[in-house]
């Protein structure tokens, strides 16, 4: 959703400033709003995530698990996001439907928007503060993030609701819940990364140039690697050889998220070479990512196309696949992405672009 909230959001910061009382104008310079960082809170029952500022405290999972809300400290600055069960019965209504009731229900509208897959609206409370709603509709499932904050805090406020409504995603798996506090984990980093270094982005540019941008995500002991064929065998090729790079690679392209992103954990009996990568319509990608052990091999003679294995090295360390997609003249693969658990996070070791006959 990153490209389309970006969009709509952008044209939020043309809103006058709206001054509210003496004591709204205090509260909203309690924050050093120029150093924000953020957290991330991972919704297991439902599988939703999104990341939060950190002068918001959570305050615990509601007791049915739907979702959270998050406070500040003066209570002046408030965050929920929940799974939003719009029907008893379970019946969905339509989003045109569902926006047309939220809207008598909510009180001191200002303004709202009802989009493909999401609405929103902005209000007032007591004269004092703002608040915006956003209710996404994505994997047939209802979402609401909401966010209230003081008037005097409008325009700060718009970056920040840019970032945390464009972190929102859903993950999810066809057959079960994610598998355990690892893949939780990883998903947020996975996250971080893609917004990093994918979406938008050249991913060979940024290994060619040894971008700043790759920096955090690599080990700096090792090093990354990519895997190529340049004929009927997969060659592992180091920095010092230009990650075999040649004269048919592209360093231009780059893929626009203009719909959903989400996250699949995959179960054995899916294919690398067959997965949907827009399983939720175009511009909507799925990225599928699957724990692994370390069984990496790199071939040490071409003429008998014989493999070594290569030592891990992080013992027991554990070790992800991540597929995401490459478009080119029409075309789509598969590249695969692998990262281990060192002592200092995930570090991407190893970029997969000889799949499925790529």
């Amino acid at each position: 959703m990153r490209k389309i909230f970006y969009l709509i959001l952008s044209s939020f910061c043309s809103i006058s400033l709206m001054m509210g009382t003496g004591l709204a104008q205090t509260s909203a310079l309690s924050f050093d709003f120029s150093d924000v960082s953020y957290d991330g809170y991972l919704n297991s029952h439902h599988n939703f995530m999104v990341q939060y500022p950190d002068f918001l405290i959570p305050q615990g999972e509601s007791e049915s698990g739907d979702g959270q809300r998050f406070i500040s400290s003066d209570g002046d600055y408030v965050m929920a996001v929940y799974r939003d069960f719009k029907d008893s019965t379970g019946e969905n209504p339509s989003l045109q439907n569902a926006y047309h009731n939220e809207s008598t229900r909510l009180s001191n509208v200002l303004d709202d928007e009802l989009n493909e897959n999401y609405y929103w609206f902005k209000g007032k409370i007591k004269h004092t503060k703002h608040y915006q709603q956003f209710t996404f509709l994505l994997e047939d499932a209802y979402f609401t993030l909401y966010i209230e904050y003081p008037l005097a805090a409008e325009a700060t406020m718009q970056a920040i609701i840019q970032h945390i409504v464009a972190s929102f995603s859903v993950t999810h798996d066809e057959n079960s819940a994610m598998a355990g506090e690892q893949s939780d984990e990883f998903v947020f980093f996975l996250h971080e990364f893609l917004e990093a270094t994918f979406w938008d982005k050249n991913l060979n540019a940024l290994l060619r140039d040894k971008d700043e941008q790759l920096r955090p995500y690599l080990d700096p002991r090792l090093d990354v690697r990519r895997y190529y064929s340049p004929g009927a065998a997969p060659h592992l090729y180091s920095r010092a050889e230009n990650f075999g790079f040649d004269q048919l690679t592209d360093f231009t392209n780059s893929l626009e998220l203009s719909g959903e992103n989400s996250y699949l954990e995959m179960t054995p009996d899916m294919s690398v070479c067959e997965l949907d990568f827009e399983r939720s319509g175009p511009g909507s990608y799925t990225i599928y990512f699957a724990p692994s052990t370390w069984d990496f091999t790199a071939l040490v003679n071409p003429e008998t196309y014989d493999f070594a294995p290569i030592p891990s090295p992080y013992s027991d360390a554990a070790v992800m696949r991540v597929f995401v997609p490459v478009y080119y003249q029409g075309f789509v693969n598969p590249r695969g992405l692998y990262f281990i658990q060192s002592p200092d996070g995930w570090k991407l070791m190893f970029v997969d672009d000889s799949l499925c006959s790529a």
